[in-house]
């Protein structure tokens, strides 16, 4: 069934020995705070395919996404793809902007699609002591390189969300299930169920949720309905230093024709970073990876 995936085995395997370190890593405790784990600078997703990003300026991430097929072909496909924060949700209004090129090559994936892409935009707002975050957004606002609304990959998707983070202290965010990150909302366009697909556009509003909880340091498991199907997987930052996320899923399981996508991130903060008043930092968002094409 994948027997083109051995780009994903292969990813499979050097994210378990990054797991690995990690998990011996997160063994180590933080010397500033006897007894306590040392706080991130960067967290893991706490969605996969399902919109939930920071809002806060100054935050950029790149990414890329591999998949071995999309849902109705054989043949592997790729995106990629920049995200930057331009607001304040703890005190504001949080908001960013994504730039996602959805053709990297004419013959692989799509064809005759090198450069399409499209500008997304959200805004957030955090609540109830920031553990609560209500979000809005609309993807591929602004499309380039074709007709958007033929495909449902790059339809305009509207979105409306909230996500809620279960804690009992900041200092056990790190620990093994030190918290319940929990996302839900509906969305149109590529959000929606099979059956309601539409080509000429973007239809009614589908429901879409989403778990996620640490199982050490760096490290969430995760799984989500994203709207039209059910997808699983794993989300890691082993090196703080190097930021980079790892990111591999198992999606379409209802569909019976799972297909694997594997991404990367790197993020960088060029704002300063928020702590609390016990020097511990806000209430984490995650970095969110680039979303993986969808077909029909």
């Amino acid at each position: 069934m994948f027997q083109k995936s051995g780009l994903f085995k292969e990813a499979f395997f050097f994210l378990s020995l990054f797991c690995l370190h990690t998990t011996i890593f997160s063994q180590q405790k933080d010397s500033m705070l006897p007894g306590r784990v040392a706080p991130l600078t960067f967290y893991p997703s706490m969605t996969l395919e399902n919109p939930l990003n920071s809002g806060r300026f100054g935050l950029i991430v790149l990414g890329a996404t591999i998949e071995n097929k999309t849902r109705i072909a054989n043949e592997p496909d790729a995106n990629a793809g920049i995200y930057v924060g331009l607001g304040a949700p703890e005190r504001f209004v949080g908001a960013g902007a994504t730039l996602n090129i959805y053709g990297l090559s004419n013959k692989v994936g799509e064809q005759q699609n090198l450069g399409q892409g499209s500008l997304s935009f959200h805004i957030n707002r955090l609540f109830l002591q920031n553990k609560f975050l209500l979000d809005a957004g609309w993807e591929n606002a602004i499309y380039w390189g074709g007709n958007n609304q033929s495909y449902i990959s790059y339809q305009r998707s509207l979105y409306f969300s909230g996500n809620y983070l279960l804690y009992s202290k900041p200092e056990n965010l790190q620990k093994p299930f030190g918290y319940l990150s929990i996302t839900a909302g509906i969305g149109n366009g590529s959000f929606r169920r099979d059956e309601n697909y539409t080509t000429v556009k973007s239809g009614s509003f589908d429901p879409f949720f989403s778990i996620a909880t640490p199982v050490f340091k760096g490290t969430n498991i995760l799984t989500e309905w994203n709207g039209y199907d059910i997808t699983a997987g794993i989300s890691s930052i082993p090196f703080q230093k190097i930021p980079f996320l790892f990111t591999v899923e198992i999606t379409d399981l209802i569909f019976g024709n799972p297909r694997i996508a594997a991404s990367v991130s790197l993020p960088f903060n060029l704002g300063k970073p928020k702590k609390d008043k016990n020097g511990l930092p806000v209430r984490p968002i995650g970095i969110k990876p680039v979303r993986p094409v969808r077909t029909i």
